[in-house]
């Protein structure tokens, strides 16, 4: 079972293309994902960093030896295989016509979820390259306070008191015993985790990211083609960050 494999340290981009091999000879799709930038974080890549207050370009000079190219050569090479469905459907993945389905983590509590038979399903993180390269995606969530809002001060307070885990506990929410187990192991100090910062992108082109991720993922499965494909996208990325850079100030 590859939650059996996770715990053990043996889940990895090996075996969890083994088991997506398994499941296209069933006639089952291996896997649906909620986004296609999903493998690349949790091999703790990503085409923008953010260091030191600012957001910085990853395209530039791609290594045919980095994560980041290593993702999406693993990524197109699942894609032209067919082991990635071609579009999200919950309902395909409740009927068990789909093996794995990589969404968020909300969707292993009882009251948010969208799937169904929950206590009879299994989550496991995607794989990285190896057990030891594998970061667990998560996206930031702000909570802001508009200018010259009148009751400043109870709005800090009401922002504290929803960010304290006290009074907000995730305990007895868990559609089963397993969902919670894999959770605490997830967020426990020593899992790797990695911020998602591609979707900067969308800042100037609300479909930028999306785009980005199509054309590499359609791109042939070679390491050359990969740098060159990535290459021909480093405007795209260069115009997202300097635009964003240039804003931040109006927001801090």
């Amino acid at each position: 079972m590859p939650d059996k494999l996770y715990s053990e340290g043996k889940w990895n981009w090996e075996t969890q293309k083994q088991m997506f091999e398994k499941l296209k000879a069933k006639q089952i799709t291996p896997l649906m994902l909620d986004f296609e930038n999903l493998i690349m974080l949790s091999a703790g890549a990503d085409f923008v960093g953010f260091n030191n207050g600012s957001y910085s370009n990853n395209l530039k000079n791609p290594s045919a030896n980095s994560p980041l190219i290593k993702s999406w050569l693993y990524t197109a090479e699942l894609k032209q295989k067919y082991y990635i469905a071609e579009k999200t459907d919950i309902a395909e993945f409740n009927d068990f016509k789909v093996g794995f389905y990589a969404a968020p983590a909300y969707h292993m509590h009882k009251e948010r979820s969208e799937f169904t038979n929950l206590s009879n399903k299994r989550a496991v993180p995607l794989a990285g390259p190896t057990a030891a390269e594998t970061y667990i995606p998560f996206s930031l969530r702000y909570w802001g306070i508009p200018k010259k809002c009148p009751e400043e001060r109870l709005a800090i307070q009401f922002i504290h008191f929803m960010l304290n885990l006290e009074n907000n506990p995730v305990k007895g929410t868990f559609a089963n015993s397993q969902f919670e187990a894999i959770y605490n192991k997830m967020v426990s100090k020593s899992t790797k985790r990695k911020i998602n910062y591609s979707h900067a992108l969308d800042y100037i082109d609300k479909n930028g990211c999306l785009e980005l991720c199509t054309t590499l993922s359609n791109t042939s499965p070679t390491p050359s083609d990969m740098v060159d494909a990535m290459k021909t996208q480093f405007e795209r990325v260069e115009s997202a960050v300097y635009r964003i850079n240039k804003d931040l100030p109006r927001i801090k």
